[in-house]
């Protein structure tokens, strides 16, 4: 039986191209190399699974990411 990357591991590739454009756009083309940077070995389902994934929809996560960052960083207190 082939072993696959963990919840946390996949919350960790996700997070990481949510706030990383150069990572996100490895990840959506090469996702086994992406993967593979951080120590996280990919199934061949999960590799398909992240090729299928709507680029223009975790473009647009990662552009709302960043503005609540930019809100965070500016409240006092945060």
């Amino acid at each position: 039986m082939e072993e696959h990357a963990s919840q946390k591991q996949l919350e960790c590739l996700v997070g990481r191209a949510v706030i990383n454009a150069e990572f996100r756009e490895k990840l959506l083309s090469h996702p086994q190399e992406a993967a593979a940077e951080l120590g996280v070995e990919l199934t061949e389902e999960q590799i398909l699974l992240f090729e299928q994934v709507d680029a223009a929809a975790l473009e647009e996560l990662a552009k709302q990411a960043e503005d609540l960052f930019r809100i965070s960083a500016a409240a006092p207190g945060w």
